[in-house]
């Protein structure tokens, strides 16, 4: 089984144990997603952050000639936190 099909499949499990109304289905959703991330190695932050794709910016809402340093920062704050690699680049506009 691929990486998408079982993290859709354990996705969908979880989304059932959150949303039934009956607690005997919701305990066996979260039983059998429990049983499949320990299967595959994966955690439950691991599911929510698959979601996550990559994503770019068209610039800085500014017409500044470089990078504010609050941006640094918080780059690299999102970095640290989250354990992904961000790039900034630039180009003179006119």
């Amino acid at each position: 089984m691929s990486n998408e099909k079982y993290l859709a499949r354990i996705k969908k499990l979880l989304r059932l144990a959150k949303g039934t109304s009956s607690p005997e289905e919701a305990m066996n959703a979260m039983a059998k997603a429990q049983a499949y991330m320990r299967k595959y190695g994966v955690s439950e932050s691991d599911v929510e952050l698959s979601e996550i794709r990559e994503a770019a910016s068209t610039g800085a809402p500014s017409d500044a000639r470089s990078v504010p340093r609050y941006m640094h920062g918080l780059c690299t704050l999102v970095c640290r936190a989250f354990g992904v690699e961000c790039y900034i680049g630039g180009r003179w506009r006119s």
